[in-house]
């Protein structure tokens, strides 16, 4: 017999040195050449994907903003919303201008006071003071004198109260003239009227013969009316 013995691993060999390989012509070991029946199996399973993917981060779905904006509206659908909303407004503004005029209660006509009149002779005059009280007046005539003219004048009240006063001026110039002792009497300077009553009197004035203007105040000296004095 050879002095080879057997190495750990259950072929020949020098003990001592371990396996140094397989002698020439030595059969193969069962472990080398064809896989065993765990081997094999490893080797159908790597072609295969796990039934079970692992954890950790995975890869995340592409996600569509647009399914989550808001609604959009038509230029057309905004139009109908709009006339829809008009027509609704013109025909609750209707109603409601109709039940207003419904309840709202009618004004009984009444016809306006009637401005006061006048009857008679003379230019009628209201007194600035009082809308209410008025009357009429005139020149019945004029003399021319030396040194002036003397007109006759008459004065109605036909309303309230009234009081009177005399000025003058010259056509052709701008002075207020105060009239002058009358050389007739009764003589008319300031007074008061009531209602239903008139006077008449003498009234000169001081001026040089040309169209002039008589003036009739307020017996404060506030003016009323103005009658003009023919030359």
């Amino acid at each position: 017999m050879s002095d080879r013995g057997w190495n750990t691993n259950g072929y020949p060999g020098d003990p001592a040195q371990g396996d140094p390989g397989d002698p020439a012509g030595w059969p193969g070991r069962p472990d080398q050449g064809q896989p065993t029946a765990g081997q094999g199996q490893g080797v159908q399973n790597a072609g295969r994907e796990p039934e079970h993917r692992p954890l950790g981060n995975q890869p995340l779905q592409r996600v569509d903003i647009e399914a989550y904006s808001a609604p959009r509206f038509t230029k057309g659908w905004l139009l109908w919303v709009l006339f829809a909303a008009i027509i609704a407004g013109v025909v609750i503004g209707a109603t409601f201008l109709a039940r207003t005029a419904a309840v709202a209660p009618t004004a009984s006509p009444t016809s306006p006071a009637a401005a006061p009149t006048s009857s008679g002779p003379g230019l009628p005059f209201t007194m600035p003071s009082d809308p209410d009280s008025g009357g009429r007046w005139e020149v019945v005539s004029e003399q021319w004198q030396p040194g002036g003219v003397l007109l006759s004048v008459r004065l109605w009240a036909d309303r309230g109260t009234i009081s009177y006063g005399f000025l003058a001026f010259q056509n052709n110039g701008t002075n207020v003239i105060d009239p002058a002792p009358s050389p007739r009497q009764p003589e008319l300077t300031r007074g008061t009227l009531a209602e239903g009553d008139s006077t008449t009197g003498y009234v000169f004035l001081p001026i040089q013969r040309a169209p002039a203007t008589l003036i009739l105040t307020t017996a404060t000296g506030r003016q009323i009316s103005a009658l003009p004095v023919k030359s």
